[in-house]
């Protein structure tokens, strides 16, 4: 299985996904409580491992991409850090 739903590399992780015959599932990069939750892979009912596997495929994506204050939030959390932790700030850019 390969997670596809990320705002930045969607396209890549899917073609990636398509041309090696891998499942497709989603994950969260939750940084704060609101953003758990927000996305999930309906599936129908299944037990086990082997279950899974056959299942995986007629799951349905279901993803509420995060607003943008979200990350203002968690740039200003970086920073925070950084400054109470006294980390030098050039290295809380994240590129």
């Amino acid at each position: 299985m390969l997670v596809v739903i990320n705002p930045e590399h969607n396209h890549l992780a899917q073609n990636f996904a398509n041309e090696h015959d891998l499942a497709g599932t989603v994950g969260s990069d939750a940084h704060i409580l609101f953003e758990i939750g927000q996305a999930t892979l309906s599936l129908p009912y299944f037990e086990g491992a082997d279950g899974l596997r056959k299942v995986i495929r007629q799951g349905r994506q279901i993803v509420q991409l995060s607003p943008a204050w979200v990350h203002l939030g968690s740039g200003l959390a970086r920073l925070y850090k950084a400054l109470c932790m006294g980390m030098r700030l050039d290295r809380i850019h994240r590129k």
